[in-house]
């Protein structure tokens, strides 16, 4: 019997992608076809702060605040977390830290992301170059998405290592910025993953499309040319047609008609 594809099928699948619930879960560390590391810009030495906004990620986006500062690990220029020491970087030899408390930062994407993350660190108290040596408290890092999603995490480093700590995110629906609170909140390894754009998405699904056609096809060419090779019936063969077979009054074997 012949078998139809239908394209409602293909149809159905392609509107299943394109109506994913929008939602936010959290990732592990990944490499993203975007990526900043701020090896390339100028550290705060003499006072100075990057401009407001400045470009990142190659230009794919820009991040704003009014106190941003790069800053050099294990020199003149390095940024300090109170009790949980100076801070690290997550490669390289360069971070960039909010010099302030409650400072606010908006990274904003020139195109759709799905996944974005880094290393994070802020400070915690207690303050100061005289504060005892204690455990340091955790302070809170909070998160706003374009897509209405919120989220927050904690930092601390409780060997005063400032050693920062990875939090990545999946937008299934992608988001377009990314605004951050905290004191002296630090970030570095920012990585990224954009969505292609519309026609390139939809070149995409029209390929998984193409690729499903050719596939039904080869298998209906397959069908069409087993049924039409000749079939074997033990020691008769004829063109695609089984013998008519007679049974005997009592049962016996079959016999052929031939």
């Amino acid at each position: 019997m012949k078998r139809i594809c239908p394209p409602a099928l293909l149809a159905a699948a392609l509107l299943l992608c394109a109506n994913t619930r929008a939602a936010v879960s959290p990732i592990s560390p990944f490499t993203g076809n975007l990526s900043e590391g701020w090896e390339s810009f100028r550290t705060y030495m003499g006072g100075y702060d990057l401009p407001d906004p400045t470009g990142i990620m190659g230009g794919s986006a820009s991040i704003s605040s009014s106190l941003m500062s790069v800053y050099l690990t294990n020199s003149d220029t390095s940024f300090g977390l109170g009790s949980s020491g100076n801070a690290k970087v997550a490669d390289g030899a360069q971070g960039m830290g909010l010099n302030g408390f409650a400072q606010t930062a908006t990274i904003t994407f020139a195109n759709p992301v799905a996944d974005f993350g880094a290393y994070w660190g802020a400070a915690t108290p207690p303050w100061g170059p005289d504060a005892p040596p204690v455990e340091p408290t955790p302070t809170t890092v909070s998160l706003a998405f374009s897509d209405g999603s919120f989220d927050r995490f904690t930092y601390f480093a409780p060997d005063h290592s400032g050693t920062l700590a990875w939090h990545g995110w999946h937008f299934t629906a992608g988001i377009t910025s990314i605004s951050y609170s905290g004191d002296f909140v630090v970030v570095d390894g920012l990585q990224a993953n954009v969505i292609p754009e519309p026609a390139t998405a939809l070149l995409g699904a029209l390929g998984v499309g193409v690729l499903v056609v050719r596939r039904w096809r080869y298998a209906e060419q397959k069908h069409a040319t087993a049924e039409s090779q000749p079939v074997s019936w033990g020691p008769w063969t004829m063109g695609g047609v089984k013998p008519e077979i007679r049974r005997g009054p009592s049962g016996a074997s079959p016999k052929s008609t031939t």
